[in-house]
């Protein structure tokens, strides 16, 4: 929140992107297994981006449906992380 203020009052072009963040195995693949899930229930997958913190791999997932990649994703056992956890990595 800070940092979109600061952000902001300093002239710049920021918005809110509302996103799913998953944990994954740190392997080649993961990525895959994700977009499988998706597809499998019809959902579009816009971008996604990765990174690994404290031994955690994490991906970022954009989606024009939030909650219905959560569900999906949720309901095949890939761990939907919120946003608290996120933040704490």
């Amino acid at each position: 929140d800070l940092a979109y203020e600061v952000l902001r009052s300093n002239g710049m072009l920021v918005s809110w992107l509302d996103v799913v963040p998953v944990e994954v195995d740190d392997r080649p693949g993961a990525l895959d297994q994700v977009s499988e899930c998706l597809a499998k229930r019809g959902v579009n997958l816009t971008n996604a981006s990765g990174f690994v913190a404290n031994g955690r791999a994490i991906l970022i997932i954009e989606t024009g449906e939030v909650e219905a990649a959560r569900t999906a994703l949720t309901d095949q056992g890939i761990r939907v992380l919120g946003r608290t956890e996120v933040l704490a990595l």
